[in-house]
């Protein structure tokens, strides 16, 4: 999450070219950090990105592994900052209330 205004939003951080090989997983690279609203539209646009620009018979991790962090930011432009946000803007995927962050115990406590 982050705040905008005092408030909290839910957002996503979105890694680009990771996956499992011969050697086992490993993680993309941190491309952005997508407020949850606009998460749909941000796949929507690195899909079509990727239909577009692939090599002959390439696949999305490897498309997504070689694609320098600029190009993608610029497949996202408009979509990781909140200059005017909207209500939607603090309320996440599938949810119809405002984001709130619970804190608990634990190591993945927020």
């Amino acid at each position: 999450m982050r705040k905008v205004d005092g408030k909290a939003v839910p957002q996503y951080h979105l890694h680009l070219g990771g996956g499992v090989g011969a050697d086992g997983a490993f993680f993309g690279k941190l491309v952005a950090k997508i407020p949850a609203r606009k998460t749909p539209e941000a796949v929507e646009r690195l899909i079509r990105f990727y239909a577009a620009e692939k090599q002959e018979g390439e696949a999305p991790d490897r498309f997504f592994a070689r694609l320098p962090k600029d190009r993608a930011l610029a497949v996202l432009a408009g979509l990781t900052d909140l200059p005017s946000p909207t209500p939607d803007d603090f309320v996440d995927l599938g949810e119809t209330g405002q984001f709130v962050v619970v804190e608990g115990e634990g190591e993945c406590a927020a």
